[in-house]
This record gives C-alpha cells, structure tokens and sequence, in this order.
C-alpha cells in the first residue's frame, strides 16, 4: 500500500485522527503480567469477540460488472486454461466469483489479529465487562510516544444494516467488516489494532503512562501488578484507584500513592 493509500485509509477509518491518549481494559490475571513484562499487546482473533455480528461477512456484496468479472477470469487463469472458455463460464456463472469472494474474505479475517482499545476509562458497563467486575485494571496508553503501534481504526457504529458492495473498493473491503457495529455498542467508543499478525505484537514501553485499579481490586493484586510494571523497564507510571460516590452512580478516580500500598 502506498503513501497515498495509507492517508484515504486513515480519512475513512479514522476521521478525527488519532486520540492523544488509548485504554484498555483487562481482567488481572497470568495473561496481564505477561504481556506488561513483554511490553506487548495480544492480538486476538475475531472468533473470541462477544459480539455475534463482529467482522460480520454479509456487510460486504459482490455485486460485479461485466468489466470485473472478466478481470476476475484474467487474474485467475491458469497455465494451459482457454481465456475465452473461463470467462465465458463466469459471466454465465458469476455466483462462482461470490463463492470465492466470500471464502477469500473469510480467510482474511480469520487471519488477522485484533487488539481493542477505547478512549472511555470511566464506564461502568465497561469496567464490569472487560476488567472482572470492576476488579481488573484499566491501562492509558499516550499513543502520540509511540505513532508507529497505535496505527488504529476508528469503530463506526450504525443502526442501518447496509452492506457495502466489495467491488466499489476493494483496498478498504475487509477493513469495512473490521471495524463496523450495531450502535447498541457505540457506549464503548472503540479504537482497533488491526495486524496481519495474531499474538504478542510490542509496543514502546513509554507508551504506558496510568494504570487504574478497579474500585473492588483488592491491595494483593494492586501490589502484583504494581510490582510487575517497576520492575519491567517502564518508567513514570501513574498509579490510579477508581471508588464510588455516596451520592451518585459515576465512578470517580484518585491517584493512589506507592507509599499507601
């Protein structure tokens, strides 16, 4: 993909540019301590995500011209193959192109590797989903230290199911079904890693500016995690603790001073 590519890219999928800060909500477990002593970010596979319409195929048609069906025939012959006969065949059977169209586009994404974050720290529904019940953490990424892994989309959220026809653009085709959901999801404000790559992807580890304890995260996993991250290379990292309100249903956050602990 060229300069110019990469910048259309960027207008379509990431509108308003790239967020000064990302986070990322987790669960305290062996897989955290891993990847902060790693300085890494797992990619996923999009059959782990809760959603049953993420990275959903039917988002896409191939509803193809004549023109592109020929084209199709041309880029697929093989040696020894009659040109005239196959592209025959494919415009008097163009459901064979769909069939190979779908099947491509699922081998695609099942391939790529995905890593979810977000510019909301303070949701509740968040912090019950992704981070144990409120007692996981949620990390804050400065992504302007490190441009380079921050290469996000934007998630666009709607309420109209309106598949978008492959042929019309086929660079942005599968970033299309990686980043389009229900609007029932738009609470999340949502920002994606995508990777040709699945797995442990490193990042700078100046990168990580705050970790936010959950308002039920007990002080032994507090001390863990703290522990992990000061003795993993990464320096000026805040320590934030979230709490409720006696007279409200929001989160609130303090900063939570080593000493304490």
């Amino acid at each position: 993909m060229n300069r110019f590519e990469i910048e259309t890219m960027k207008r379509e999928f990431l509108p308003k540019g790239l967020p000064t800060q990302l986070s990322k909500y987790h669960r305290i477990d062996k897989y955290l301590h891993e990847s902060l002593r790693g300085g890494y970010f797992w990619h996923s596979s999009r059959t782990s995500f809760n959603d049953p319409y993420d990275c959903y195929k039917h988002l896409l048609t191939f509803d193809a011209s004549n023109e592109q069906l020929i084209e199709y025939a041309k880029r697929t012959l093989l040696p020894g193959e009659d040109l005239d006969l196959v592209t025959n065949f494919i415009l008097e059977e163009p459901n064979m192109v769909y069939e190979a169209y779908i099947n491509s586009v699922d081998s695609i994404l099942d391939s790529q590797g995905i890593c979810c974050f977000t510019t909301n720290h303070e949701s509740t529904l968040m912090w019950s989903h992704y981070a144990q019940h409120h007692r996981g953490v949620c990390l804050v990424f400065d992504t302007h230290c490190d441009v380079e892994s921050f290469m996000v989309a934007k998630v666009r959220y709607t309420d109209e199911f309106i598949p978008r026809n492959y042929f019309d653009n086929q660079t942005n085709a599968a970033m299309i079904l990686l980043t389009t959901k229900s609007k029932a999801w738009e609470y999340e404000d949502e920002y994606r890693l995508i990777d040709i790559r699945q797995g442990a992807i490193p990042y700078k580890r100046e990168a990580l500016r705050c970790i936010i304890f959950g308002c039920k995260t007990n002080q032994e996993d507090m001390l863990s995690i703290i522990n992990t991250v000061e003795t993993s290379g990464y320096k000026n990292v805040e320590y934030w603790e979230a709490y409720t309100l006696p007279n409200s249903f929001k989160i609130a956050f303090r900063l939570k001073p080593l000493l304490v602990l």
